[in-house]
């Protein structure tokens, strides 16, 4: 109980949310650029030490398996 953690999350809220999805899918919109780091789910510690320097990462992905 003492490293207990809480994982919180966002949700797009809206009219919109299904056009997005729907741009994602059919690769009109790229979001990649967007992405500067990627590390599979076993190096998730790295990810979030990475996430936490703002002045070197903007949105930083963590992937579950191929």
């Amino acid at each position: 109980m003492a490293k207990e953690l809480v994982v919180e999350g966002s949700m797009a809220v809206g009219h919109e949310s299904p056009s997005v999805i729907e741009m994602l899918a059919s690769g009109r919109l790229d979001v990649s650029p967007m992405i500067t780091h990627r590390f599979d789910f076993a190096d998730v510690m790295q990810a979030l030490a990475t996430a936490r320097r703002p002045d070197e990462a903007g949105k930083v992905m963590v992937t579950f398996g191929a």
